[in-house]
């Protein structure tokens, strides 16, 4: 029969043991809680992603069905009057008799600036059904000829729209290489589209102060109760 010096000693044994027990319990404890609440971070990013997933498609469903949109406009704009499709898989003559009636030639003319020979990429795209709020053109330009070039302009509906140039361009860099002449490239053009069909030109001034047409396109602009 035990003691009673020895029967106190396996009491405090016994508490010592029921004591780490309990702290080894409580720090489980803790570091399940800071599992949970790493996990609860985890899920809250997640569902962040999610939602700019979500976002991002619904944008795309909706440019899409504007895409779709434009194209049966454009098709609507390329047949004429009587509904017949319009001359233009004739070839050349065809395809200017389309855009003299579509662009109005007998109403008023802008004198067109000489083309010039450029390296270029827009990253905006300038082929679309233009609505009412306007555009911005943005991309990169360099002249293939010994002068750089030094401004950036839009003429659109009978207006001219100056636009920035000398913006960095990484993306023209990797194209072309560095230009020593003019290293910054980037270009940003914004413009008013008045409802109509009109003349895009977008044109390039070079050093010697003489301007440079880089495009020049038909471009169709809808006001806001048109549907296609």
């Amino acid at each position: 029969m035990d003691t009673p010096d020895q029967l106190q000693a396996q009491l405090a044994t016994l508490e010592e043991q029921i004591r780490k027990e309990r702290c080894q319990s409580a720090e489980d404890l803790l570091s399940l809680q800071e599992r949970l609440r790493a996990q609860a971070a985890v899920i809250g990013t997640r569902g962040v992603e999610i939602e700019k997933l979500e976002r991002t498609l619904a944008d795309i469903r909706k440019r899409l069905a504007d895409a779709s949109a434009d194209l049966e406009t454009f098709s609507r704009l390329l047949h004429d009057s009587t509904g017949r499709p319009s001359r233009v898989a004739r070839g050349k003559t065809g395809l200017e008799r389309l855009l003299s009636r579509l662009l109005g030639r007998g109403k008023s003319r802008e004198v067109d600036v000489p083309a010039g020979a450029f390296d270029y990429h827009l990253t905006t795209t300038p082929y679309r059904i233009y609505r009412p709020g306007g555009c911005t053109l943005s991309g990169w330009v360099v002249s293939r000829e010994r002068d750089p070039v030094d401004a950036i302009r839009v003429r659109f509906a009978g207006r001219t729209f100056d636009g920035r140039f000398g913006m960095p361009s990484p993306e023209a860099a990797a194209e072309i290489g560095p230009q020593a002449a003019g290293p910054h490239p980037g270009f940003e053009v914004t413009f008013d589209t008045p409802p109509g069909t009109h003349w895009l030109r977008l044109e390039a001034r070079l050093g010697t102060g003489n301007w440079r047409c880089i495009l020049k396109i038909p471009a169709w602009s809808l006001d806001g109760s048109t549907r296609p």
